[in-house]
């Protein structure tokens, strides 16, 4: 995989309707692969995953920021990555606003 930036990372995401922070890279084609990607996402998040879950056909990794727990999802048969809250500090008022907040801080850099 190729160096990801923050730039790179930031054009990459998107909210979709259902308040979901999609990562629209392409999927990692392997196991090594996805850690990969999970490590450089910790990178640019500023917290490496503190744990990594596999499936047949899905991963996941979780992190935990200071102020919400992420997981990062990517499932191979519907195609696609997305982060969506655990858990969120009491000053967000929805999984929306938390996930809006971290947009903007990657947006930051």
């Amino acid at each position: 995989m190729q160096q990801l930036t923050q730039s790179e990372l930031y054009s990459a995401l998107r909210m979709s309707p259902d308040g979901l922070l999609m990562i629209d890279l392409p999927l990692p084609t392997t196991p090594l692969a996805f850690t990969r990607l999970c490590d450089k996402l910790g990178t640019l998040l500023g917290k490496s995953h503190t744990e990594l879950e596999w499936g047949a056909d899905r991963a996941q990794a979780r992190y935990s920021l200071h102020d919400m727990d992420l997981l990062l999802q990517a499932e191979w048969l519907c195609e696609a990555m997305w982060l969506t809250p655990s858990g969120y500090a009491h000053g967000y008022p929805s999984a929306h606003d938390a996930l809006s907040a971290l947009l903007s801080r990657v947006a930051s850099g």
